[in-house]
């Protein structure tokens, strides 16, 4: 059972055992914070952030205003959310977290399984994006910078842009938040950047190469359910229902809410009809119900050429139209939009921390402002943790 998972998890397991090992021969440039938090510091980059904030820097500098009314208003969404995942906990059975660790390997709820390679290539394109806007927009504003880096928070991996401390603390609130906000708001950008290259790009480029032909599952959720009594085998293909052609699964389900538990139904599969009563629906009595969990449409082919198959190839890999779209961009856009988010909550370890506590010092001084930003942090602390494990406990 261990080899199991061991073979399971060999390309994670691989790649921290190389970082820890590259992390201990370089271990004279590693620095160490609350003795949990591992900093490796390089110059990696900085001429590179440099030109960009010298050659565009009134657009650099109007990227971080903008972003100081951004990262205010995402610490208020998030803090709703925080409350509301909470309430969900209590109010809805069943609810799944909706703030967890997203580590590559897990089978994150309502999100499917991140893979490796697209969580470590998904990391490395946002922790650059959201660092390289900190150091950009200091860099615009005069702010020499020091150092690039990765740092390991337990098994989180990131990156960080050291500007000059000292001198940051001592700029203008407005250059302060400017800085803090840019790598939140920068990931936002990022996310809605990768949104529209899929929506208005890939997607639509890989429909030449296929084309939709129904739906399949992957597990029962019990033996007991429609599906599963109907001898429906896991990996079948529905293509039809009451016979109807359907092409995916949201054609099927609009015609389950016309239907009550009890009714029958005739599902088409490619060489075969099924006759099936519907169950009773969990979360809604008097709709019906299937009985089947982790549902993907599917396609098929419409090209006969080696190139189209490497292109096509290709795209699924950016798409994921065969795993109910979770490509690579899809994480890409769900990690930048998510690490964005997060790092605006009113944290010591995260910007928006940084930002909070700017604002207080400068409405209450600096002794009750620190004081005051200590007690916000650890109530968030509290909420974040609370939302993050309650669901499992109820």
């Amino acid at each position: 059972m261990v080899m199991d998972w061991v073979l399971q998890h060999k390309w994670i397991l691989f790649f921290y055992i190389v970082l820890i090992a590259i992390l201990f021969i370089k271990r004279k440039n590693i620095t160490r914070q609350a003795k949990i938090i591992i900093m490796y510091r390089m110059q990696f980059g900085i001429k590179f952030i440099e030109r960009i904030a010298t050659r565009w820097n009134n657009i650099v500098r109007l990227f971080g205003l903008s972003g100081i009314g951004f990262g205010f208003a995402g610490m208020i969404a998030m803090s709703v959310m925080l409350v509301f995942a909470i309430v969900q906990a209590f109010t809805v059975p069943d609810q799944p977290s909706s703030v967890t660790l997203v580590l590559p390997g897990m089978d994150i709820p309502g999100l499917g399984l991140l893979s490796f390679w697209y969580w470590l290539l998904a990391i490395f394109i946002i922790a650059v994006v959201h660092e390289a806007s900190h150091g950009v927009v200091a860099y615009a504003h005069g702010l020499q910078i020091k150092y690039t880096g990765i740092v390991l928070f337990g098994p989180i991996l990131g990156a960080f842009v050291e500007p000059d401390e000292k001198k940051l603390t001592q700029a203008d609130d407005v250059v302060q938040h400017s800085v803090y906000a840019a790598g939140a708001f920068s990931n936002i950008v990022l996310a809605v950047v990768v949104l529209l290259l899929t929506t208005v790009i890939t997607v639509p480029l890989q429909s030449l190469f296929v084309q939709p032909s129904g739906f399949t599952f992957d597990s029962y959720l019990s033996e007991n359910l429609p599906f599963a009594k109907a001898g429906i085998e896991p990996g079948t293909t529905i293509t039809g229902i009451n016979g109807e052609k359907v092409t995916n699964f949201q054609q099927l389900n609009d015609e389950l809410i016309r239907h009550s538990p009890g009714d029958s139904i005739s599902i088409q599969t490619e060489d075969k009809s099924y006759v099936i009563t519907l169950g009773e629906h969990p979360d809604a009595p008097k709709r019906g119900y299937l009985g089947i969990t982790k549902i993907r449409n599917t396609y098929e082919k419409t090209y006969t050429s080696t190139t189209a198959h490497i292109g096509n190839t290709i795209l699924e890999w950016f798409n994921g139209l065969q795993n109910n779209g979770r490509g690579f961009l899809f994480w890409v856009y769900v990690l930048s939009l998510g690490i964005g988010l997060f790092n605006l909550l009113p944290l010591p370890i995260v910007d928006g921390g940084r930002m909070v506590q700017i604002a207080l010092k400068r409405a209450y001084g600096e002794e009750k402002g620190n004081n005051i930003f200590g007690k916000v942090s650890i109530a968030f602390f509290i909420l974040l943790i609370t939302s993050m494990v309650l669901p499992a406990l109820i």
